[in-house]
């Protein structure tokens, strides 16, 4: 058959890409539309401060058709729609806002698929793929929903925090039903979200974890002249933040101590100034921030240090070092979703087991030089755009078929 026409629904805007939802959302579709060569339309939910130039610059960043459309007041969508989570109230447009997209999808031919970026967006493809001519719809699934607001809940300072997290976590699973039972295909990240929505039209398809261009891989690091810890992540991301200052407190004091002159380079937007000059203040840190360029933070990383407290998606930040070859330590949440990639990571569950294997892989080049073996090798059979672009063709191209 003709390559389908896909309309893909996106639940914010896509860049700049800082986190983890962007990456992944922006690298699909690039995917799609410049390496599969469909025909693809981007719906994309404008927020109350979003600006004429913020839309050009996401118009540049992404060269597809897109349609931008407004967001529900707040207040209004959790009055009408006390049913649904949060984000999903906000993120299904008044009825005039509604009309004005199908007017506009529709003078540009038919749709064949409707692809939604997170459960959020079912009610809105719901609606369209009425409205379009009874349109398949395949939801890419993000990670498990309640789950991770179990996990924020659990991360909360404030008692009304915590409750309004209680709350989305039993929306969620209420959408997440609604999916499982209602949508044509369900693409997860990870084979353990598939059983939250108990439904026989779940697909495994890996994460496209890319954080530059999708046509050009940076160079292998060798193992000689590098002899640093990195982190990367947006420290104004609450589970983020959990785990690397839960590093810094409990495990990098105690492999500075086994290994003195050992440092953390920490490098990620978004901290506050109190996070900040904390981290600037520790001996053991060299706090960067945001950069325009990763290559060179990777080129000096000896070991990446991804520590996960909470949550239930799927760590994107892996693909930085993963792709370069640089050994990472984490634990089983952090690995969640990146089954082919084990073989590469150094596993611990505990303060003293994360300070024992960074020490082996600062220390000893063999177990260096097999981790980063294998984690590059495991990268580029599973996670590369090659294995991406084969895996999105084949759940495309299947539910246009059907």
């Amino acid at each position: 058959m003709s390559a389908p026409r896909i309309l893909f629904l996106a639940d914010e805007f896509l860049h700049p890409k800082n986190r983890g939802g962007r990456v992944e959302t922006a690298n699909e579709v690039e995917l799609i539309s410049e390496v599969l060569g469909f025909p693809l339309h981007l719906l994309v939910p404008r927020d109350p401060w979003t600006t004429p130039d913020d839309e050009a610059a996401h118009r540049r960043a992404l060269a597809v058709p897109t349609t931008f459309f407004d967001r529900p007041p707040r207040r209004r969508a959790t009055i009408t729609r006390p049913l649904l989570p949060y984000i999903a109230a906000t993120r299904w447009p008044v009825a005039a806002e509604t009309n004005a997209v199908v007017a506009t999808i529709t003078a540009q031919g038919p749709i064949d698929v409707i692809l939604a970026a997170h459960d959020f967006m079912w009610p809105f493809a719901r609606v369209l793929a009425s409205r379009l001519g009874d349109v398949p719809v395949v939801i890419r699934s993000h990670n498990d929903e309640p789950r991770y607001f179990a996990g924020m809940r659990a991360a909360s300072p404030t008692r009304a925090l915590q409750a309004f997290y209680i709350r989305e976590t039993i929306l969620s699973k209420r959408l997440r039903s609604l999916v499982g039972r209602n949508a044509d295909r369900i693409a997860v990240l990870a084979l353990d979200d598939a059983a939250g929505y108990r439904s026989p039209h779940t697909e495994l398809v890996p994460p496209l974890v890319y954080d530059g261009s999708l046509t050009q891989d940076p160079p292998r690091p060798s193992v000689e002249g590098r002899d640093q810890l990195l982190f990367v992540g947006a420290l104004d991301a609450t589970l983020s933040l959990e785990g690397i200052q839960w590093f810094r407190r409990y495990v990098l004091p105690d492999l500075a101590r086994q290994r003195p002159g050992t440092r953390l380079r920490i490098v990620g937007r978004g901290a506050s100034e109190s996070v900040a000059a904390e981290l600037r203040s520790d001996p053991l840190v060299e706090y960067v921030g945001p950069v325009a360029d990763l290559d060179p933070e990777f080129a000096a990383a000896r070991v990446f240090v991804n520590p996960v407290l909470n949550g239930s998606g799927v760590n994107m930040k892996m693909g930085g070092p993963a792709r370069r070859g640089i050994p990472i330590v984490t634990n089983e949440l952090g690995a969640r979703g990146f089954d082919a990639l084990r073989p590469g990571l150094s596993l611990a569950d505990d303060a003293g087991s994360f300070a024992r294997a960074c020490k082996q892989l600062l220390d000893d080049d063999d177990t260096w030089e097999s981790k980063a073996t294998a984690l590059w090798a495991a990268f580029s059979d599973h996670y590369s755009v090659a294995a991406a672009a084969t895996a999105f063709d084949g759940l495309l191209r299947g539910v246009a078929q059907r």
